[in-house]
């Protein structure tokens, strides 16, 4: 199965570099990069493409260019699109692969057609990306859903395009959360499946978004935290329209 790495960035030109090169690492080698730039104000653009070339992998790789900053949520969706991988995986810009990141969140999508979604714990790493400590996500258990955790769904996350395309996609407006309205729509359609691995290195850094979040504006904090609940309410919704067809 071909995958389709995505990474979406903005002002990352410093960190980028690694988290091309950890895909080139890859044990498994059918995949191709996606990078959608929102709008850089730095020389990000200029990086990936001597990247591209120094690395050897223009012929697999495609970069598209914001004209304006868009947000998560609309680089994230667009970076899908582009897409032609059979399966999508996420990586942040400024975030590293372990080397068999890729193939030990494929085999399970090849062992198991309901499977939506594939996942594993991550390392959260300092600025220098060396090891602070491991984050054990965990299988949702029978009968509960990720609605009622909001968590324990993580890094390093791996998707079947073609249940992805039974959903409405990722909602483009959000400027967070964007990843936890990918897991919920995709537990709609399909099974989550978790792989007890570090296949994702975290690095912790001043721009984080998480991190940088009480340093925003009040205005954009507010926005963010009704984006989260919006995220959730609209998830009850479709699975109560989901539940009546069900029983029509």
């Amino acid at each position: 199965m071909k995958v389709s790495v995505v990474m979406t960035c903005y002002n990352t030109s410093k960190y980028i570099p690694e988290a091309i090169m950890s895909v080139v690492k890859q044990t498994y080698k059918n995949w191709e990069l996606i990078i959608v730039d929102d709008a850089s104000t730095d020389n990000t653009v200029d990086v990936v493409l001597k990247c591209l070339a120094k690395f050897k992998i223009a012929d697999r790789s495609r970069l598209f260019v914001h004209v304006t900053n868009c947000g998560v949520g609309k680089s994230l969706s667009d970076a899908i699109k582009y897409s032609s991988g059979e399966l999508v995986a996420v990586l942040d810009s400024d975030d590293v692969l372990d080397k068999k990141a890729l193939a030990k969140v494929v085999t399970p999508h090849i062992l198991n057609r309901n499977l939506s979604l594939v996942y594993t714990d991550y390392m959260v790493c300092n600025i220098n990306m060396q090891r602070v400590r491991r984050v054990r996500n965990f299988q949702i258990p029978q009968g509960k859903t990720y609605l009622n955790y909001m968590k324990g769904v993580s890094h390093f996350k791996c998707f079947k395009k073609s249940f992805y395309n039974k959903t409405e996609g990722i909602d483009e407006t959000l400027l967070k959360a964007a990843d936890k309205d990918l897991v919920l729509k995709l537990e709609e359609v399909g099974k989550l499946f978790h792989v007890d691995y570090v296949g994702y290195f975290y690095r912790e850094h001043g721009r984080n978004l998480s991190n940088s979040f009480f340093r925003r504006p009040k205005e954009e904090r507010v926005q963010i935290r009704i984006s989260r609940k919006a995220i959730m309410e609209q998830a009850r919704i479709r699975r109560k329209k989901l539940a009546k067809m069900g029983q029509s």
